[in-house]
């Protein structure tokens, strides 16, 4: 009975999944169709309504290599070390970007 319960309970966490995959793919469709479609800049309201779609996409621990040295030579960072002293590097710069922000607000 134990393992029935489990198996159902895990169907319907799949199924959940995939209907949730299957609306984020929907919206993502639509607003590449949006970008891609009409040529306009999109508002700030439009940025913000497609951005969660994208917010565990978008995190440090998400991203590849080849996007961990693109970013760090942005930042004008080092590209050298693995994977994770290019995120600890990016994070702190990114720290010091945004202190120096809130220090030059408050002058």
């Amino acid at each position: 009975l134990e393992l029935a319960k489990f198996l159902q309970e895990t169907i319907a966490e799949m199924a959940r999944r995939n209907k949730a995959k299957a609306q984020i793919e929907e919206e993502t469709q639509r607003f590449s169709k949006y970008v891609r479609g009409t040529g306009e800049q999109p508002s700030t309201k439009e940025i913000v309504r497609f951005s969660k779609l994208f917010e565990d996409e978008l995190t440090l621990e998400h991203l590849e290599r080849p996007q961990l040295v693109a970013l760090c030579k942005l930042l004008e960072l080092q590209p050298i070390g693995t994977n994770n002293l290019l995120r600890f590097q990016l994070m702190m710069k990114l720290r010091a970007i945004k202190s120096d922000d809130e220090v030059r607000r408050c002058l």
